[in-house]
């Protein structure tokens, strides 16, 4: 098995903060699908949905799973909409996954509490539930669950380290 680590989850569960515990706990690097789209594109996230659409950033999404998929020694925080297509499911299997979980209302407040700007996030509360919905069987298909609300990064970092095996754990 490759020395990968990858997290998904809602926005607002807390991959990006997760991840970067859990890099620091094995001395591995962090890999952000999203800064990593944004860096190969040269724009935002948001510039790329609002310029081209989700489908646009969906095929860039995929594309930057395969190549992080092909490191080592890395946690890879993946975008929350990365289960949406078959293919990035399928490319997946047979690698660390880690869902990350808390209840609605707190990714709500996660998200809408912050100011920071999601490209799918309105904030509306309805709409949001929604986007919720859709996703959540496919986010409750991922073999390992991981419960965030009411716990800090270190201390989510801290189950996926010891469920993932603790190799090389720095501590």
């Amino acid at each position: 098995m490759e020395e990968l680590i990858l997290l998904t989850g809602f926005m607002g569960a807390g991959k990006s903060a997760v991840a970067r515990e859990v890099a620091k706990k094995l001395s591995w690097k962090v890999v952000d699908l999203d800064e990593l789209i944004e860096a190969r594109e040269g724009r935002k996230i948001s510039t790329i949905f609002e310029s081209q659409g989700e489908d646009f950033f969906r095929d860039r999404e995929h594309e930057a799973l395969k190549a992080a998929l092909k490191m080592t020694g890395v946690v890879i925080a993946c975008g929350g909409g990365v289960l949406l297509r078959r293919e990035n499911r399928a490319l997946l299997k047979g690698f660390a996954l880690f869902n990350l979980n808390a209840s609605f209302d707190e990714l709500y407040r996660r998200v809408c509490g912050t100011g920071e700007v999601r490209p799918l996030a309105r904030c509306d509360r309805t709409e949001l539930k929604g986007l919720y919905e859709s996703r959540e069987r496919l986010y409750r298909a991922v073999a390992n669950q991981i419960e965030t609300e009411g716990r800090s990064p270190k201390e989510v970092a801290v189950e996926i380290v010891e469920r993932f095996g603790a190799r090389g754990e720095a501590g």
